[in-house]
């Protein structure tokens, strides 16, 4: 008993196999000498919250004492009545503003009510085991049937952390989340220094380590060695990598079938935003060359013990998880899932999966969060596919074991993860778990046998309409499972839910709209609270950073990214005004990202938007169009011996330059203006990348142009 008050006081978990003060037990028959104590004195006046504790701990000792006598007096008439379930549990939030002493006396009352009960964490744990009651399942029972769940309320806290920040009072607070109104400070929270650092280090190695090595045999002779790229590779820096990201952000906006598409001098792939970022030749330069961890760089000691890390992005990887875990606190409502990501490579991580929307790709397991609308990402960790043996119930208690302990969450799964082993050893932690259940597996009950009356049609059976529905409880344990006839039968295991009946909408044939049917609380609550990871991989297919690529550890980068453009988000919202949420949707928060970087680290130097002066060369001579659209630079363009009209100017950005090549007017194109050999010109608007008669220029910009005209001052 003091041991649960004193590991309560000092914010452990009942039940957990931690060492303890022997001291503190005393033992009949052995002579110890007394001491004062200033934690627990004999007279307990060093501390007024003590003395609350002692008074507690008396009165609840007395009740269960009382209640043994009275059955141990009707076990002795032969006539045993059923044991009585015990009254609810309810702790009080530390979040409400009581002392720590007052918050620890609720968590010690519930944890030593529990433990004796034997329906808490600690009940029947042993050393540091879960409680597993008898195993016996009781008799089916239906709704209406009196029984009690106790369960213990959540007492942690909510929402972002500002970890580093003073947020003491309510101005500091509002100053903290002021700074998390850019977006790009929030995208800086979770890729920090050490995730740049790490990958500009290695990244310009690995190039190094390839101009240094001979050339391999299974390159053929006419391909150059090194690679071109490498060759021409300029160190990089922070501002490229971020300009890198933003491009990535881009491409995602702008799909197509070959990225080359993006950087076309068609007009009708016209996309001149995305030069502000890079060339097409720095993206692909890379794309060949990010790298994240060394060769040399060893994974034997992971931060899991008999769960190394992943070779080439492993330490990248446990940096953002980190990030992601500090920078939210986990909500009371967690859902646990796998999540697969396409990658069409070969890696010994790589799964096929027919059955699934993506066939083949990596699987991550996940725990993440939704409320009201918006989703997170919690934690994360790439499934190894190696066999491992208990695959399944050791990666889900990897991820639950990061969780604060004795907080009282209520985690939710798939029958892929359901079992009464797993939902016993959660609960040893100080966690609830619900989830639904596939027939006989997990621990056979007596629900799992129940069949679905359309289908084997059973005079016996209880299930016989929609919304009819059976419970059956473990003896000993909270662990319940529930069968419910929907369209099938549905199969539920919690240790949290009372056998509660409430309402579902359902369609009825041959009725208009939809009508009330009967469910089991369970089945509700598990609709509302299942759907977070599902919505994390719906929002992530949208504006993905993915690209096209057979090597493994760019899937696993580009998860990443979009995990922490995703959490970012989230965390913008949570320190936005309401009036910034109504006005900043997803998309327009990505788009004010990319902005945002291309503010901080510059525009590419190749950026034709950053022109001021026409494509002409030393000399005076009229470049090329690919000369003056792609192939120069600022420096280039500014050393020019003349500049341009400015008759020939309508902005700052769309100037009309002379080229080698006689192209068709795109507003005598349009319009069906002049004879159609009068059509060719070889003026050239920079901007629009469209061949322009001079007396159409100005019309074509001003009237014709859907973005251009716009933009033009008139």
């Amino acid at each position: 008993l003091l041991r649960c008050i004193k590991m309560s006081m000092s914010g452990g978990c009942p039940g957990a196999a931690d060492p303890f003060d022997e001291s503190l037990l005393h033992c009949e028959g052995e002579e110890e000498e007394e001491e004062e104590s200033p934690e627990f004195g004999p007279d307990g006046a060093q501390d007024p919250e003590l003395d609350e504790i002692y008074r507690i701990t008396a009165e609840v000792f007395k009740e269960f004492e009382e209640e043994e006598n009275r059955a141990a007096a009707v076990a002795a008439a032969n006539n045993p009545p059923p044991m009585a379930p015990p009254p609810p549990i309810t702790a009080i939030s530390n979040n409400s503003g009581q002392s720590r002493g007052v918050a620890a006396v609720q968590r010690a009352r519930s944890s030593v009510a529990a433990a004796v009960i034997g329906t808490g964490p600690a009940a029947g744990a042993g050393a540091g085991g879960p409680a597993a009651g008898n195993g016996v399942w009781g008799p089916l029972e239906e709704p209406g049937a009196p029984c009690t769940i106790s369960v213990i309320d959540f007492c942690g806290e909510e929402g972002p952390t500002f970890p580093g920040e003073d947020v003491s009072t309510r101005a500091k607070l509002d100053a903290v989340k002021k700074k998390h109104h850019s977006p790009l400070y929030c995208f800086e929270q979770f890729w920090m220094e050490d995730a740049t650092n790490r990958t500009i280090e290695h990244t310009n190695a690995y190039v190094d380590r390839l101009k240094a090595t001979a050339r391999p045999g299974f390159i053929p002779a006419k391909w150059k060695w090194p690679p071109q790229w490498a060759a021409e590779w300029k160190a990089l820096d922070k501002a490229k990598l971020f300009r890198w990201f933003g491009l990535l952000m881009y491409m995602g906006f702008h799909r197509t079938s070959g990225e080359e598409e993006l950087w076309s001098k068609h007009w009708f792939f016209l996309h001149p935003g995305i030069h502000r970022f890079m060339s097409y030749k720095d993206h692909k330069a890379m794309k060949a060359a990010i790298h994240f961890q060394g060769e040399e760089e060893s994974c034997d000691d992971p931060p899991h013990p008999g769960r190394p890390l992943p070779g080439k992005i492993g330490l990248l990887m446990e940096i953002i998880r980190e990030q992601c875990r500090s920078l939210i606190h986990a909500g009371a409502k967690l859902a646990f899932d796998e999540v697969t990501y396409l990658m069409a490579g070969v890696s010994k991580f790589k799964h096929i999966m027919r059955h699934k929307p993506i066939h083949e790709g990596l699987m991550f397991w996940a725990l993440g969060m939704s409320a009201n609308g918006e989703q997170y990402l919690w934690d994360f960790d790439l499934d190894r596919n190696d066999g491992e043996v208990r695959k399944i119930y050791n990666s889900v208690m990897l991820l639950v074991k990061m969780l604060p302990d004795c907080e009282y969450r209520r985690l939710y799964f798939d029958n892929l993860f359901c079992s009464v082993e797993l939902f016993n050893a959660i609960e040893a932690t100080g966690n609830y778990s619900c989830g639904t259940l596939r027939a006989k597996r997990g621990g056979a009950t007596v629900c799992s046998d129940l069949k679905d009356p359309k289908k084997t049609p059973n005079r016996d059976n209880p299930l016989k309409k929609k919304g009819d529905w059976r419970f059956s409880r473990m003896q000993g344990t909270n662990l319940t499972t529930y069968a419910w006839f929907d369209s099938g039968v549905a199969l539920f295991l919690s240790n949290f839910h009372s056998p509660v009946e409430k309402g579902v909408q359902r369609r009825a044939a041959g009725q208009a709209g939809r009508g009330d049917v009967p469910a089991p609380a369970v089945a509700t609550d598990y609709n509302e609270n299942m759907g977070a990871i599902d919505d994390c991989d719906r929002l992530r297919s949208f504006f993905s950073t993915r690209l096209r690529s057979y090597k493994w550890f760019h899937a696993v980068f580009f998860f990443i990214l979009d995990t922490i453009i995703n959490n970012a988000f989230y965390l913008w919202r949570q320190c936005a005004t309401e009036e910034m949420k109504k006005k900043t949707s997803r998309r327009m928060w990505i788009a004010q990202l990319a902005d945002e970087i291309l503010e901080k680290y510059g525009s590419s130097p190749r950026d034709p938007m950053a022109l001021t002066h026409p494509g002409r060369t030393a000399r005076g001579q009229a470049k090329t169009t690919d000369e003056a659209l792609m192939d120069i630079g600022d420096e280039d363009l500014r050393s020019s011996s003349r500049s341009m009209d400015e008759t020939a100017r309508l902005s700052e950005h769309h100037v009309m330059i002379t080229t080698d090549n006689r192209r068709n007017c795109a507003l005598c194109y349009m319009t069906g203006g002049r004879d159609a050999g009068q059509r060719k010109t070889v003026t050239f608007c920079v901007q629009c990348q469209a061949a322009l008669h001079k007396d159409c220029f100005q019309k074509w910009h001003l009237e014709k142009h859907p973005v251009s005209s716009r933009v033009c001052p008139k």
